[in-house]
C-alpha cells in the first residue's frame, strides 16, 4: 500500500519529534553520540573482562557497600542515629533531629 501524502504527519510534526528526541538523548549523553557512547561502555565491559583482580576488588567494594547498608537500614528501623563518629562528616549528624528517622 502506497503511503499518500495525505496518511502522513505534517513535515513540522515529523522533524518536532526528532528533535524532542534528540534533546532528550543528548541529556542522557550529555552530547555524545550512540556510537561513542556504545563503544566507551563496550571498552570499559571488555577491559574488566580480562582484569580479574579489579573484578575482585570491585566485589569486595560492593560487598562492604551493601553491609553497610544493611547496618544503616537495621539501625533505622530500631530509631536509632546514625554512625558518623569518626568521619569527616560527623559534624553533620550533631543536630538532635538526626537522632530520630521519619516514619513517612
Amino acid at each position: 500500500m502506497a503511503d499518500t501524502p495525505a496518511r502522513r504527519a505534517p513535515p513540522c510534526r515529523r522533524t518536532t519529534s526528532r528533535v524532542v528526541s534528540w534533546r532528550r538523548w543528548r541529556q542522557w549523553t550529555g552530547g555524545l553520540s550512540p556510537q561513542a557512547f556504545g563503544g566507551a561502555w563496550l571498552n570499559v565491559l571488555a577491559r574488566l573482562a580480562t582484569a580479574p583482580g579489579r573484578q575482585a576488588e570491585l566485589a569486595g567494594s560492593a560487598l562492604r557497600k551493601t553491609l553497610a547498608l544493611a547496618q544503616f537500614s537495621g539501625a533505622a528501623l530500631r530509631g536509632e542515629a546514625p554512625q558518623a563518629d569518626g568521619t569527616p562528616y560527623a559534624h553533620r549528624f550533631a543536630d538532635p533531629a538526626w537522632s530520630k528517622f521519619r516514619s513517612t
